[in-house]
């Protein structure tokens, strides 16, 4: 039987961070929630395994020890600091799928650019409520995909 996806979403506890894993949670992976606001955090996953009770979630504050652990690292942050974050991701997320979940892409092409051996991919909704998925890494793109199942528009 092959190993589950696991999925770390780094700002877990921001409003993007809920949305997605709300969005994703039945995908039959496993989930890595990242954020410094442990009470929020332990909020959450209290509030996650009753709307989710088959769903493998664990909740931590450490951004390098969760994205090492994890397959595919979602970016919910909305505010940050990104050489901070970044720099505790670059060592560990060598060859990983990194998504984003931002509607600027200047700030896309920026991480992909601090992030160079990740398979970058971007993920937004459109007007019509469907997710977008861009990035240049083909198979990246499909694997999100398969865990988003939304319109795909490739560049």
């Amino acid at each position: 039987m092959p190993s589950k996806t696991s999925i770390a979403i780094v700002g877990a506890t921001e409003k993007k961070g809920i949305e997605i894993y709300h969005k994703i949670a039945e995908s039959k992976s496993r989930f890595l929630l990242v954020s410094g606001e442990k009470e929020k955090l332990e909020t959450l996953l209290n509030a996650f395994s009753i709307s989710h009770p088959h769903t493998e979630t664990e909740i931590t504050d450490c951004v390098k020890s969760s994205c090492w652990e994890a397959d595919i690292i979602i970016i919910a942050v909305c505010d940050f600091d990104e050489e901070e974050m970044i720099g505790l991701m670059k060592e560990v997320a060598t060859q990983k799928i990194v998504v984003t979940l931002f509607d600027k892409p200047e700030l896309v092409k920026e991480i992909h650019h601090k992030l160079p051996l990740s398979r970058l991919v971007n993920v937004h909704l459109s007007n019509a409520e469907e997710f977008i998925i861009e990035g240049e890494d083909k198979e990246a793109v499909n694997e999100i995909e398969i865990i988003f199942q939304p319109t795909r528009i490739n560049k």
